[in-house]
Parts: structure tokens; C-alpha cells; sequence
């Protein structure tokens, strides 16, 4: 049999896959075993694991994420079942408003609830001391409440999207029982709602406790300057401390790492073992329940959320933006108010140029990870090769990794590479495809599973290459999924700060990174500004994309 010479590109995908996934990963770890002698052994997981300091850290980790996953978790279940299930007024509204935060970055929704909740200028404690005469607002961000609220508000738009996506799946007919049976509205949901969710409600509360327990901005925004301290945040205080002990930073991302390995590993366990069974051959809709007076109560409350989630941020970062010094808004600022700090920007060479970084970024990241995951999901899909599930373990294993974790990581693999694309903008690509493989592999995977082999195997008879097939046949049936995939990637990416932030130089700063700067340096104004056109750009861009996408091909 002749050999197919195209075959080489996916042979080359599997060791590509194998090579971005797996060896960074095997770096940290061995410089997790060195210590400053270069001797191997346990000595920096004795060092830590003894220490009253890293025991307090990790408490305290936990402490912030579960309660920010809690309260995410709690707020996105109540919107979700008023959205799908209720007659609550504005329903589409709402839905929409709760997936705009997807598009914001977290540093960006962090820096505005410092302007919000700051002590002593945030806009609402200003408000509370005008009409209470306090002297000092009653609020502080600066605290482990405020920093549970903060990520627990960016956590509550995916506890929304995934609680709802199991309420529009599940049968309402025992719903439908107990209503008939005289139970009242939140008899029903707590007794027969509630227990069929609790898969759903499980698996969404673990995912948002892996998600916080890594995050990076709030801890670093908000708890750094009130020295409260979690994992990421002491990863990242170590990398800039002199002389960096790469012993120990390896050690606490490995020790990150497990914790989100583990998390992600009992988050699938539940999703593959599923709950109790709702849907069935019998087709249904679900029965819009009807709150009576009690859905002006209902739609108060989601407006209350939609206010806290969106438009206050929006509010204050526009109003920023427009001041020359940042204040409370009031009537006597409104003579301040000038378009200063958008000309400012818009004649910055690092502004500028941090804004071709991230399009670089995302554009580059977004388009080789679809085109790596539709190779390695067709390689799972398709093939009889042996150990071809090791491939879908590799490519799914980065969603385990914290950004900042993947940060380290590259620094041990490329600092000393003679690649010498340490400090350029290739590293960062490099990270984000690392980090972002995950998403595309899922949908990309999750598209070619209902694709017929029929095509394929025409194409083949025909005498059609590897390639010619996969060119010509496969990738525009998988069009739509993997322009989602696209989309997505490209708009993580633009916002990823995490693993940015350790890897960027002067010379390639991405706009998240120079949003931290900024708030580091104290440029809340130019820094509102920023967002405010970061947001907008984004938005277009999506939109743009989206029609493009939208395109019927010729």
C-alpha cells in the first residue's frame, strides 16, 4: 500500500499537541523537586507544606473560592430559573445583559468596583455618607467580602449559561404535578426544582470554585493591598521577588496545579454521571410559570443584578473617563468634564501598540487552536490509531492549568530555550494556545461526532489525499462549530491577564497587562478610558466576526 505523505500533518498535530501540553507541565514539576543547590528531592514541599504561612495561604484560597462560587453560583441559578421558567417581564432582555460580562475583561469589572466601593471615593460609599453623614463609607473592596462579591459576580454569568442550558433540557412535567397539586411557586421549586438541578448546581459550584481558586485580578487588585493573599497571588509576589527561587515557585504552581487537576477530574465525574433522568421520548415545552403579583418582585430583582453586573461599571467607567482626576460623580464635576484622556490614548505608541499586541494575540491564538483541535478531534473521531485517547487526554489536559501556573511553566521551558523567543510575542502565543486548547477541542470534537463518514469515504474511492479530504470535506461541515470555537478563543485571549503578565516585556504588552499597569501606577482615568474603548472594540469586533461567520459559502 502506498503511504499518503499528507498523513505526516497529522502525525505532526500529535507530537505538536504532546509537546505544547505535556512538557511545560514536566518542567515546573522538576523544578518543583530541585532546591537552591540544584540537588532533587522533597526539601520545597517540606519547606512549604510545614509552614504556618502557606497553610494560611491555601485557608484563605479556599475561603475566597468557595464563597465567591457560592454567591456565583446562588445569584446565576435564581436568574436562570426566573429567565427560563417564569413569566418574569424582560426576559430576553436579561438573558442578553447576563452574557455581556463573558466579553469584559476581569481586571476591567475589577477596576470598576474600585471606583464603586473604594472607602473613601468609591461612587456609593460617597452616596451612603451623603445621606447617612458617616465619615467613612461603610463598604470596602479592600476585603475578603468585597473580593468574593467581585469574583463572584464574574462568576454568576457562567453558573447562569450553564444552570439554564439544564433547565430548557429538564421535563417540567413533575413541576407541572405539584402545581396541579396546589403547591405554591417556591414550594415546587424548592422540592421538586431544586433536587433535579442538583447535578447541574454541583458541577456548576465545583467548576466556579476551580475558576476562582486560580484566578489572578481580584486577588491581586483588590486583596494585595489589603495584604490578603491567596496561591496566585504569592506565585506571583515570588516571580518578582530577587532572587527568584524557582524551587519554590515551581512548587506552589504544582501544588495550584493538583488542586485544579483534581477539581476539573471530580467536575467531569459529575457531568459523565449525569442526575436523575427528565427528558425523555415524549416531546415537551416547558411550562412558563406564572408569579402573579409576585413578578414585578421577581423582575426588580433581576434588575438589581443586571444594575450591579453591568451598568454601574459601565456608569462610573464612562463617567472616569471624562475627568481629567478621577471624583465621585456629582453635579460640581460636571465642569471637568473633558475628552482629554481618549486623546491622550489615542496618541500613545504603548497604548496603541498594546492594542495591535492583543489583535495579534487573539487573531493568532484563535486560529491555530481551531485548526489544531479540528486535526486532533478528527485524529480521536476517526482513526484506529493506538493511544489516539491519549491525544484527547493531552489536548483537554491544559483546562487543569491556572494561567499564572502555565506563566511558570513557560518561563522554565523557554527562559534558557536557544529558541530565544523568551520576552516576544511568540511566547505568548505559544501560552494562549496552550491555555485555550481545551474549548476548541470540545466543540470541535462535539461537531465531528455527528458527522456521517460517508463523505470522507467518497472522497477516498475518489483517490482524494488526506489532506484534499480534510481541506475540501471535513473542515467546511465543521464551519459553524469550529467558527464558535474561533470566536471564543479570540475573545479569551484578548483578555487573559494571568499568564500574560509574567511572560509580556516592554516590546509586546498586551492590553490586559497594560490595564494593570495603569492600575497599579494610579491612571484611573486613562485607564477608564481604556476599558470604555477595549469594550467597544471588542463588541465590534464580535459582531463583525459573527456576520462574517454568518456568510453562506460559495
Amino acid at each position: 500500500m502506498k503511504f499518503d505523505i499528507s498523513w505526516l500533518v497529522p502525525l505532526a498535530i500529535v507530537v505538536l499537541v504532546g509537546y505544547l501540553t505535556v512538557v511545560p507541565i514536566a518542567m515546573m514539576i522538576r523544578d518543583s523537586l530541585r532546591d537552591a543547590n540544584g540537588a532533587f528531592g522533597l526539601d520545597n514541599y517540606k519547606l512549604i507544606l510545614t509552614s504556618h504561612t502557606s497553610w494560611s495561604l491555601i485557608g484563605q484560597s479556599v475561603v475566597f473560592a468557595l464563597g465567591a462560587a457560592l454567591f456565583g453560583t446562588a445569584v446565576g441559578a435564581v436568574l436562570a430559573w426566573l429567565v427560563e421558567r417564569t413569566n418574569i417581564p424582560g426576559r430576553r432582555i436579561f438573558y442578553a445583559a447576563a452574557l455581556v460580562p463573558l466579553i469584559i475583561p476581569g481586571s476591567l469589572s475589577t477596576f470598576a468596583w474600585v471606583l464603586l466601593l473604594s472607602p473613601n471615593v468609591g461612587w456609593i460609599n460617597v452616596v451612603i455618607k451623603d445621606i447617612t453623614g458617616l465619615d467613612k463609607g461603610p463598604l470596602n473592596v479592600y476585603s475578603m467580602p468585597g473580593m468574593m462579591f467581585v469574583e463572584g459576580l464574574h462568576l454568576s454569568s457562567l453558573a447562569f449559561l450553564l444552570i439554564a442550558a439544564a433547565l430548557r433540557s429538564m421535563d417540567p412535567s413533575l413541576e407541572e404535578a405539584a402545581s396541579s397539586s396546589g403547591a405554591r411557586v417556591l414550594t415546587t421549586a424548592r422540592r421538586i426544582t431544586m433536587p433535579l438541578l442538583l447535578p447541574a448546581l454541583a458541577s456548576t459550584l465545583l467548576l466556579g470554585l476551580v475558576r476562582a481558586i486560580e484566578g489572578f485580578e481580584v486577588p491581586a487588585m483588590l486583596g494585595q493591598p489589603a495584604h490578603i493573599y491567596v496561591l496566585t497571588s504569592q506565585i506571583y509576589l515570588a516571580l518578582n521577588t530577587f532572587p527568584i527561587n524557582l524551587g519554590v515557585v515551581g512548587t506552589y504552581s504544582t501544588l495550584l496545579f493538583i488542586v485544579g487537576a483534581v477539581g476539573v477530574i471530580l467536575y467531569l465525574r459529575l457531568l459523565a454521571r449525569g442526575g436523575y433522568s427528565t427528558v425523555t421520548g415524549k416531546g415537551f415545552r416547558p411550562r412558563v410559570i406564572d408569579l402573579g403579583r409576585y413578578r414585578y418582585v421577581a423582575f426588580v430583582f433581576a434588575l438589581f443584578y443586571v444594575t450591579l453586573l453591568c451598568l454601574l461599571p459601565a456608569v462610573i467607567m464612562i463617567w472616569s473617563s471624562l475627568l481629567p482626576f478621577y471624583a465621585a460623580p456629582s453635579g460640581e464635576a460636571m465642569h471637568l468634564l473633558t475628552l482629554s484622556n481618549y486623546r491622550t490614548l489615542f496618541s500613545d505608541p504603548i497604548a496603541l501598540q498594546s492594542a495591535r499586541n492583543s489583535l495579534i494575540l487573539g487573531l493568532s491564538a484563535a486560529t491555530i487552536v481551531v485548526l489544531l483541535s479540528a486535526v486532533s478531534s478528527w485524529i480521536t473521531a476517526r482513526t484506529r490509531i493506538k493511544g489516539r485517547q491519549l491525544l484527547d487526554v493531552a489536548a483537554f489536559l491544559p483546562i487543569a492549568i491556572p494561567g499564572l501556573v502555565l506563566g511558570v511553566a513557560m518561563i522554565d521551558l523557554y527562559a534558557a530555550s536557544p529558541l530565544h523567543i523568551y520576552g516576544t510575542i511568540f511566547v505568548l502565543i505559544i501560552a494562549f494556545v496552550i491555555r485555550f486548547l481545551p474549548y476548541g477541542m470540545r466543540a470541535s470534537s462535539a461537531s465531528i461526532v455527528q458527522l456521517h463518514t460517508e463523505l470522507e469515504e467518497a472522497a477516498m474511492v475518489s483517490g482524494a489525499s488526506w489532506l484534499q479530504r480534510f481541506r475540501r470535506v471535513v473542515l467546511p461541515l465543521l464551519r459553524p462549530g469550529l467558527f464558535a470555537a474561533w470566536i471564543y478563543v479570540f475573545i479569551v485571549s484578548t483578555r487573559e491577564m494571568s499568564s500574560a503578565i509574567i511572560l509580556s516585556s516592554q516590546q509586546n504588552i498586551p492590553l490586559a497587562v497594560l490595564i494593570y499597569n495603569l492600575y497599579t501606577n494610579g491612571n484611573y482615568t486613562t485607564l477608564s478610558a481604556l476599558g470604555v474603548c477595549m469594550i467597544l472594540g471588542l463588541s465590534l469586533l464580535v459582531a463583525l466576526f459573527q456576520r462574517l461567520g454568518g456568510r453562506p459559502t460559495a
